[in-house]
């Protein structure tokens, strides 16, 4: 597995620009898909034209995990169950105004 410094260059599919793009990887808060909650500080492949994350590398996926767990965690704490049992591939599809949380997720 190849494994990705913050600031390393590389290219993927930007669903805002819709077109292949160069990206740079750095550290963002992404949210899941379900808007169960938020893997923070996750090194992510960022689109250099809009900020999106484009791209979760690998080496990323066991902070993934465990955020997820954990937010399931709370959720079932909390009294509502959560459906979101079982790990869920990660998709990045979200601007960086989005992780922050200045623009609701709407899930699928």
């Amino acid at each position: 597995m190849k494994r990705y410094q913050a600031g390393e260059n590389s290219k993927g599919i930007c669903k805002d620009c819709r077109a292949v793009v160069a990206t740079k990887f750095a550290y963002r808060d992404v949210p899941f898909i379900d808007g169960i909650g938020i893997a923070r500080n996750v090194l992510a492949g960022v689109c250099t034209l809009c900020d999106s994350v484009v791209s979760l590398p690998a080496q990323s996926e066991p902070q993934v995990a465990h955020a997820r767990r954990e937010a399931i965690k709370r959720l079932e704490a909390a009294g509502r169950p959560s459906n979101a049992t079982k790990p869920a591939k990660m998709h990045a599809e979200t601007t960086r105004s989005a992780a922050e949380g200045n623009i609701p997720i709407k899930p699928r």
